[in-house]
């Protein structure tokens, strides 16, 4: 695959946290070298696991024009062909709202599902790509 590409991704069903079985990704706008920091963390007032990323410095204006783009919109997370998660972006919100350097997923993970994909996001540069990308449903 070509990071400059349109591709057309399956989920994990095996994750049980994806709803769509079909992902329609466009070109790579961020990578795992955008990315700082990755943690899991149980959020207790909304009772459930998070995934916590901090973008670098010098990456932060580029998320939040990709949030801002996709404000109401999905945004797929794939790694190395398989889409780990598409959060919806800002769903409660009327307005967007900036996120500074900070990306969170909720996702009804369980604990060991946030812990092993911060994991994964938060070991630096990998050999193959994280995308985050514009996502269509697919029927």
């Amino acid at each position: 695959m070509c990071s400059s590409a349109t591709v057309l991704l399956s989920g994990d069903p095996a994750a049980g946290v994806q709803q769509y079985s079909r992902f329609v990704l466009g070109p790579a706008e961020l990578n795992s070298s955008d990315l700082a920091t990755a943690s899991a963390q149980y959020d207790n007032s909304a009772s459930a696991w998070i995934v916590n990323m901090t973008v670098k410095e010098g990456s932060k204006a580029q998320w939040n024009a990709i949030a801002e783009r996709s404000f109401h919109a999905y945004l797929g997370f794939d790694l190395d062909g398989q889409v780990l998660s598409a959060p919806l972006i800002q769903p409660g919100r009327t307005a967007f709202t900036s996120f500074g350097r900070q990306i969170q997923i909720s996702a009804n993970f369980t604990g060991t599902e946030a812990k092993g994909l911060a994991a994964v996001l938060g070991s630096g540069p990998m050999p193959v790509r994280l995308n985050l990308q514009s996502l269509t449903h697919t029927p």
